[in-house]
């Protein structure tokens, strides 16, 4: 375990220990020290008297002591080193869950034989009620076979997650693609899980395209409350990343929970699709370019809410020309994008075609 994850699980076991520990190296220098009183400042060498001190073995490259401050008398002091065992006992327990975890993690989802959730239930210990689980799968956009930069997307939503000890991070290999995935624990504390999934996500993204310059995309499933449900967790964040990506959505992060009629239309059939697009617009908008124009046209207009002016502010055009725009569509199609119907009926439409296009780049 890393120095800085040392210490942070010490901090987290002082939470309810209420034993304030330190660490110092072979040579008695201190490498970290909770700040209380008559403690020594980190670099300053231990004393030898009034300090109690307990071998926790070679960390980070080097061979590490917990220590703790003693009391005048032997029955103290030999609390203070039960206590420190207890807390010796408590980090490698941690220690084993930082490393089985995110393996155990990743052999559910790839389905690997004997792979149960059992084992990663014990791992992460009991969930309070209330309790809701979310998958997050990040992707690559450059190259999805590439284990390679999934590790390094990997890594980096390891650090984010460093101090998320129920939160593990693993690399996983489904159908030849590679795929990061975090599994989120929220407590009932959490008001919008959804919401604080998403938020991860995007750091995750944003810190990948930053750092390592990797443009990724990044699925959220729904809410949860069991691990048996992992493998249906997995597939709604991988439709969703996927959907997400074919509909070139506005952000690179996108949650199962809020794709409305993209995922509707990504359960269509190509054949049926087609078959839809030719039944609503039929064979009369022309030439290729004014038809392209007709339906961008009529795209924005939806967008807009169905408020010509403001589709008209957005393609820099008059409105008196969004308004011809929108009758020669209605003379050409039967269609009135202004009535519900017909516009839900147009914007599906428009989808498949936004999904035809991804799919023959």
């Amino acid at each position: 375990m890393r120095l800085e994850g040392l210490i942070a699980e010490l901090n987290s076991i002082a939470d309810f220990s209420g034993l304030q520990a330190g660490l110092v190296d072979a040579e008695g220098c201190v490498l970290y020290a909770p700040g209380a009183p008559a403690y020594p400042e980190i670099g300053a060498k231990l004393p030898v008297a009034g300090f109690v001190t307990l071998p926790l073995g070679p960390q980070d490259g080097r061979m590490i002591s917990l220590f703790a401050r003693g009391t005048e008398d032997a029955a103290g002091n030999a609390a203070v080193l039960q206590a420190l065992k207890l807390v010796t006992g408590r980090l490698s327990e941690r220690s084993e869950h930082a490393q089985n975890a995110p393996e155990l993690l990743a052999a559910v989802l790839e389905k690997r034989t004997g792979a149960g959730v059992k084992k990663l239930e014990t791992l992460l210990g009991a969930a309070e009620a209330g309790t809701v689980y979310r998958l997050l799968i990040a992707r690559s956009d450059a190259d999805r076979e590439d284990r390679e930069q999934a590790e390094t997307v990997g890594a980096v939503a390891a650090e984010i997650f460093r101090e998320e000890r129920e939160c593990p991070v693993c690399v996983c290999c489904v159908d030849g693609e590679y795929y990061a995935a975090v599994l989120c624990r929220f407590g009932p504390d959490v008001a919008d899980n959804g919401a604080a999934a998403l938020q991860y996500a995007l750091e995750i993204a944003d810190t990948v395209n930053a750092e390592a310059m990797i443009p990724v995309h990044v699925g959220v499933s729904s809410g949860f409350a069991a691990l048996k449900e992992l493998p249906a967790a997995f597939a709604q964040a991988l439709s969703a990343l996927t959907t997400g990506a074919e509909f070139e959505l506005e952000r690179n992060c996108f949650e199962y929970d809020k794709l409305g009629l993209e995922r509707l239309v990504c359960e269509i059939p190509q054949d049926t699709g087609i078959e839809y697009v030719r039944e609503t617009f039929g064979s009369r908008l022309g030439s290729e370019r004014a038809s392209e124009e007709l339906l961008r046209t009529v795209k924005v207009f939806l967008d807009c809410n169905m408020n010509a002016s403001e589709a008209a502010k957005a393609m820099y055009i008059h409105r008196n020309t969004m308004t011809y725009r929108l009758e020669k569509f209605q003379k050409l199609t039967g269609l009135d994008c202004a009535s519900f119907g017909d516009g839900l009926r147009v914007r599906i439409a428009l989808l498949i075609l936004q999904r035809l296009g991804s799919r023959s780049d």
